[in-house]
């Protein structure tokens, strides 16, 4: 009799485990859809890309900066905002939306087009590759199919804990990431800038490591193992609001 208890508790036990996980990798996709956004908020830029259309660019890019300060914070947001300010030949400011956008989501198609105008304009130097170059949805369609996997693979415990742990691996994917964003302390090189103690001059749209401050002066690293000081107003970081 003792004997058969653990069995039957395991016989409840790992189909429950298999449906949780199939459960948590539901959750996962549906968090990772995009959101519609208030009625306030589409009206808004609707009205934007009609400014836009009209050849209104400025008014256009007013109206989608107010969305984004209040909470909208799309790639799509942010590649019209890069484009608006490429328009207008500011390749720091339109570096700066590119950057934002990347840390929304990753290969948005419109972030992607203007992200290769702005490379062509001389922006964006320095600024690297993104490691696992997946989007939300992509991570979230792995969570569901090994969600799948563990209601599939059970009895198979090994098959069940591969899945299990290549599940919860998708799901912390995003936060992961948004954390390592927030802690790579990027900016960008608003105007033409010598880096201190060197012979290396800082174009409008070169992308910069943030070290420190020293009074009004920001230590720099530029790659390649290369620091040093710039005029902190000549920096924009890309965590900052526009």
């Amino acid at each position: 009799m003792r004997r058969a208890r653990p069995r039957a508790q395991s016989a409840w036990l790992e189909p429950a485990a298999a449906a949780l996980g199939a459960a948590a990798a539901l959750t996962c996709a549906v968090l990772a859809l995009p959101h519609a956004g208030d009625a306030g908020g589409i009206a808004r830029a609707r009205e934007a890309e009609r400014s836009a259309r009209g050849g209104d660019v400025l008014g256009a890019e007013r109206q989608w900066r107010e969305l984004w300060r209040t909470g909208a914070r799309a790639p799509g947001l942010a590649a019209r905002l890069a484009w608006a300010r490429l328009e207008d030949e500011d390749i720091a400011a339109a570096t700066l939306w590119v950057l934002r956008g990347e840390r929304e989501d990753l290969r948005d198609p419109a972030l992607d087009w203007v992200k290769q105008r702005v490379r062509e304009a001389g922006g964006l130097a320095g600024s690297g590759a993104r490691a696992v170059p997946l989007r939300r949805l992509e991570w979230a369609a792995l969570a569901l199919l090994f969600g799948a996997s563990i209601g599939l693979g059970w009895p198979r415990r090994a098959v069940v804990a591969a899945a299990a742990a290549a599940l919860v691996a998708c799901a912390a994917a995003v936060p992961l990431r948004e954390a390592i964003d927030a802690r790579r302390d990027e900016a960008v090189v608003m105007r033409d800038e010598r880096l201190s103690g060197s012979d290396i001059d800082l174009e409008p749209g070169r992308v910069v490591r943030l070290l420190g401050r020293s009074g009004a002066r920001i230590r720099v690293w530029v790659g390649r193992g290369l620091e040093g000081f710039v005029p902190g107003d000549a920096l924009r970081a890309v965590a900052s609001l526009p």
